[in-house]
């Protein structure tokens, strides 16, 4: 049965791709993650120095801290970028990668 399951998978996949059509289907292996976009409010701690295009400082919530790395294509849904200075309230909303937040939308 396997066997006739993935041979019928094999030649829908064939079909479709002759006919033109591409099948996007998402796989995720097992213990994978997808990055989910989420938002953060805290305070800033330290403004970090600008790395080529992108901006970073360092916020705490809670007893959590990370770095907000954040380029000129963010956006500012509340105040500007002169704003961010130690001990400003933030909301960051972003992607998390370890403790790093990649912004996307920023309020201060």
């Amino acid at each position: 049965m396997k066997r006739h399951f993935v041979s019928r998978a094999v030649l829908t996949v064939s079909l479709l791709a002759t006919a033109g059509t591409a099948v996007i289907v998402p796989v995720a292996a097992h213990g994978a993650t997808m990055a989910m976009t989420e938002t953060w409010k805290g305070t800033v701690s330290k403004v970090n120095a600008m790395m080529g295009m992108t901006d970073s400082f360092q916020m705490t919530v809670g007893a959590k801290h990370y770095v907000v790395d954040y380029t000129s294509k963010v956006t500012f849904t509340m105040g500007m970028s002169s704003g961010i200075v130690a001990g400003a309230k933030v909301t960051v909303t972003g992607t998390l990668k370890g403790s790093t937040i990649t912004a996307t939308k920023l309020s201060i």
